[in-house]
């Protein structure tokens, strides 16, 4: 079995969405008369997996690095990343 393809021009293509345009409207709705309305989507933040974050933390009984005013990072392709007054814990 061949398929058959159809090209359209681009005369053919407007009139087409013309014609669409006339039926429709120039509204356009995704559902008819009477569908029901969605909630809103809830978009999460962070703070819950923050939370989540510090509570394994916890395990370890950290404690605070005080007095540290900078801090550098040596990159091995020669970059150094420079941090001011960084906050962090530690275990021993």
């Amino acid at each position: 079995m061949s398929q058959v393809e159809e090209t359209l021009t681009e005369a053919q293509k407007k009139e087409a969405r013309a014609m669409l345009k006339d039926k429709f409207g120039s509204v356009t709705r995704t559902g008819g008369k009477g569908t029901v309305r969605r909630k809103k989507k809830v978009v999460k933040t962070g703070k819950q997996e923050d939370k989540k974050i510090v509570a394994a933390v916890k395990k370890y009984s950290p404690q605070a690095l005080d007095g540290l005013a900078e801090a550098n990072l040596f990159m091995e392709d020669n970059k150094v990343i420079h941090f001011v007054k960084p906050s962090g814990t530690n275990t021993m």
